[in-house]
């Protein structure tokens, strides 16, 4: 017999592969429906902390979106490993529709000033190469 935590874990896991695999961005909300009904956290992240909301957002996935917060009750603004949100995404994305809605409901974008300067990630900002790093010819050169 199978107790309840496992099956919990169980359907996170399923849901963290469920938007590994992009089927967010294929308007799949049935079975959305099925993994929150028997408990799959709708605000579980990947690696990067990006969640449904996040990729739903940055597909442009309307419906998607609209299911996970209204629906599921998932966080119309969680922060991803960059500090950025759904509603980011779909600015960033030009999802007019969806950055309506989420704005709609309490989301607000990050200003200018708030978005970091990363080498990588979404909001990467590399300098020119001369003036990022030194050129390292040779073993000695190692710090």
């Amino acid at each position: 017999m199978v107790d309840q935590d496992d099956t919990i874990d169980r359907y996170e896991f399923a849901l963290l592969y469920f938007l590994r695999n992009g089927f967010v961005t294929h308007d799949d909300i049935e079975t959305l429906r099925k993994i929150h009904k028997a408990g799959g956290n709708m605000n579980a992240g990947d690696y990067d902390k990006r969640t449904p909301t996040h990729l739903a957002a940055s597909e442009g996935k309307l419906a998607v979106v609209r299911f996970l917060v209204e629906e599921a009750g998932a966080d119309h603004s969680p922060m991803d490993r960059w500090g950025g949100s759904p509603l980011d995404d779909a600015i960033r994305h030009s999802h007019h529709e969806v950055s309506a809605f989420l704005t709609s409901k309490g989301a607000k974008p990050r200003s200018h000033s708030e978005q970091r300067s990363t080498s990588s990630g979404p909001n990467c900002r590399l300098k020119p190469a001369s003036s990022q790093a030194r050129i390292i010819t040779g073993v000695d050169d190692w710090p």
